[in-house]
């Protein structure tokens, strides 16, 4: 059973640099032959960037091709159509930041090349990244991503991965639950729940991953709760999964900005899951750069935190079946 499946975007933080009255004057000189159009992809175990958005300096935009059943790969940088690169022009030389806390470092495209996404191939820019991890077959779902990839070279924000045991997960627990009882009675009057409402909301949501930007200001939450078996405690009957981005206002308190909840199977078929991959704050705007995937499709996003809701800017496919 599946119902509401309303996954939101985005999240933000604000970059801050104290400098000396020389180095102001130098960031100055230097701002004006910096660069202001840029791209981003996801770096892929296997050494593939996957370019999904470009910048221009002041909006974003999609323009390599999304994954396809079948597509011709170009010889070269140079047979790459234009049209694909965006403003940034032709990007061989990348900055790659990792998932974890490794500094970032240059990569340097080899060729373009074809990869296995789900049941589709795509087309992207082969480097000479060497991944710590041992490669998997290319045929698993999701294929794993590594960091994100960035030309030319732009600050960015990591993502905060909240351990289990942060007093912000327990402060969160009593505005989740309400969150998933009150969705899930929304979706039992549009379809039939498969369980009592009296019964489902005895049970708590398990937060399974929180991730916050660097200040604290912004989280997303993933939760779930499972149903089981009255007579057979491990017999599973349905997953409720879901949760969604929280802002943190007066007092220190979190408020809701945008949740979903979902109710699916119990192998979870249909649940997306985020892979955060870093935050940009750009012409007066935050936005969260992530990955979303599940068994049956992947996709990236450029979300921006509004100061009432979450704006999905970019969306693009990594490949489904």
């Amino acid at each position: 059973m599946r119902g509401r499946a309303r996954r939101p975007a985005a999240a933000g933080v604000v970059l801050a640099a104290a400098i000396s009255a020389g180095a102001l004057t130098r960031a100055r000189a230097d701002a004006v032959d910096a660069p202001s159009a840029f791209t981003v992809g996801i770096l892929r175990r296997d050494a593939m960037i996957v370019p999904f958005a470009n910048y221009d300096g002041k909006t974003w935009h999609a323009d390599w091709p999304q994954p396809r059943k079948d597509d011709d790969v170009p010889v070269d940088l140079r047979s790459v159509p234009k049209g694909w690169w965006g403003r940034a022009g032709v990007r061989q030389t990348w900055q790659s930041w990792g998932v974890g806390q490794d500094p970032p470092s240059l990569l340097h495209v080899l060729q373009p090349d074809w990869f296995t996404s789900y049941c589709v191939r795509g087309i992207g820019l082969r480097t000479d990244y060497h991944a710590r991890l041992p490669l998997p077959p290319p045929n698993v779902r999701p294929y794993p991503t590594d960091g994100l990839a960035v030309s030319p070279p732009q600050p960015l924000e990591r993502v905060e991965i909240v351990p289990p045991g942060d007093s912000r997960r327990l402060r969160l627990t009593p505005m989740i639950l309400e969150s998933f009882n009150r969705t899930e009675r929304e979706i039992g009057v549009e379809v039939h729940h498969p369980i009592p409402q009296a019964v489902r909301e005895q049970i708590a949501p398990v937060i399974e991953a929180m991730y916050a930007s660097p200040d604290g200001r912004v989280l997303y939450i993933e939760a779930a709760r499972e149903y089981h078996d009255r007579m057979d405690p491990s017999a599973c009957r349905a997953v409720a999964f879901g949760g969604g981005w929280f802002v943190r206002g007066d007092h220190d308190l979190y408020a809701p900005l945008q949740t979903y909840v979902q109710v699916l199977d119990c192998d979870r078929d249909g649940a997306s899951y985020m892979l955060p991959l870093g935050i940009m704050r750009l012409s007066g705007r935050t936005f969260w750069l992530a990955q979303f995937s599940g068994w049956d499709g992947a996709q990236y996003e450029v979300d921006a935190i509004e100061p009432k809701t979450v704006e999905r800017v970019i969306s693009r496919s990594g490949g489904g079946c």
